[in-house]
């Protein structure tokens, strides 16, 4: 699922497994775009979970019957907190304005790889019923953040409207509600569109080459973000809007399309040969992502042999996205589970663990379930005779 988040020279919002997605008709879609990797919700790309593999049907837990993907067992709504929250070590960001940027977050000390940056409880969520689910919908999703709104303290609702409406802006129109929530929502889960918005991570830029990345923890009710990588204090802290495994010029017709912004990472600043090497690296990630289960189901060595091949690319172009090499690694503990190879099984569950934790924290559910098929792989299904 994915968050539509914005910027403009200010660029604004924050993504997920990221992601982001558009839920009304008046921006373009009304379904929404699923977690990164997807280029739309029927997408051979689209992952099911951030730490199942969506294409090994046959090995998934409870599959849907829509096209075969998992349902996590989610809530439907933003509960109360059951879990405790999280809160960094000591402040490690502010928000100041950058040079033809608008607002964004810049480290104000060191951080490092796998360290929670930023943690937020919304102040505004909506639910929209899935079209196949049966579920009747109450009230609009306009409606409930209107009622939501008005029951704000008068300093919230003016943080909430400080935050960029994208439409708005791109017709010279003033901000709208329904507009600044389009524009600098998260989704809570990868497979539905219900939404939050965090006012604080809305100030977060996006880059094509990220150092941070955010989740969604559905136990204590908030939005996370996590290093991807270490960081050097002075540095612009970036997450990422659209999948930056697309090739250059996709992203960038994207992030036009969708955000009103051209993106001056330094992925999208390289030239020449280095474009085209970085595209095609790109290119191949989004090809192996979605070949891997296909593959690996009927021939699971072949299908580990991509998802190495994956992780390979990962480090030559230099994305340090952690919930990518989670996703490639539960790939790999599934295909090696077809191959009742249990201890390299354990190698790769042991792994994705490792991403998990860095990306989504320890006490995160993913992190959880992988940490139990980490100890004991025979847990999985896959595994029973």
């Amino acid at each position: 699922a994915m968050s539509v988040g914005f910027a403009t020279p200010q660029a604004h919002d924050g993504s997920a497994l990221p992601s982001r997605f558009v839920v009304h008709a008046r921006i373009r879609e009304t379904r929404p775009r699923a977690f990164v990797g997807e280029r739309g919700a029927d997408s051979a790309h689209a992952p099911a979970s951030p730490w199942i593999a969506p294409a090994l049907g046959l090995l998934l837990i409870r599959p849907s019957a829509r096209g075969g993907r998992f349902r996590p067992s989610l809530g439907r709504r933003v509960s109360r907190r059951r879990g405790a929250r999280a809160a960094p070590a000591a402040v490690c960001y502010c928000v100041v304005e950058l040079e033809g940027r608008g607002l964004g977050a810049v480290a104000v000390r060191d951080i490092a790889l796998g360290e929670l940056v930023a943690a937020e409880e919304p102040v505004l969520a909506y639910h929209i019923p899935e079209a196949d689910s049966g579920e009747a919908s109450s009230s609009s999703w306009e409606s409930q953040v209107q009622e939501q709104f008005r029951a704000l303290p008068e300093d919230l609702q003016r943080a909430v409207m400080s935050l960029h409406d994208a439409e708005a802006s791109n017709i010279g129109l003033p901000s709208t509600l329904e507009g600044v929530v389009l524009t600098n929502c998260f989704v809570r889960d990868e497979s539905s569109p219900d939404g939050v918005v965090c006012v604080a991570m809305s100030r977060f830029n996006h880059s094509c080459d990220p150092n941070c990345e955010g989740s969604w923890n559905e136990a204590c009710g908030e939005r996370r973000i996590y290093a991807s990588r270490d960081v050097t204090a002075g540095e612009e802290l970036c997450i990422f809007y659209s999948d930056v495994r697309a090739p250059w010029e996709e992203r960038r017709e994207e992030l036009l399309l969708r955000y009103g912004f051209g993106c001056h990472c330094a992925a999208c600043a390289s030239t020449g040969s280095d474009t085209g090497s970085s595209d095609r690296r790109r290119t191949r990630m989004l090809e192996l992502d979605s070949e891997i289960g296909r593959v690996g189901a009927a021939d699971p060595e072949q299908g580990l042999l991509c998802a190495r091949e994956l992780l390979n690319l990962y480090d030559e172009e230099g994305l340090h996205t952690q919930s990518f090499r989670k996703r490639a690694c539960f790939f790999m503990f599934q295909l090696s589970l077809l191959r009742r190879d249990l201890e390299e099984a354990r190698h790769w569950a042991q792994r994705a663990w490792k991403y998990s934790e860095l990306s989504f924290g320890a006490d995160h559910s993913d992190t959880q379930l992988l940490s139990k098929f980490a100890r004991d792989p025979s847990a999985h299904p896959a595994w029973a005779p």
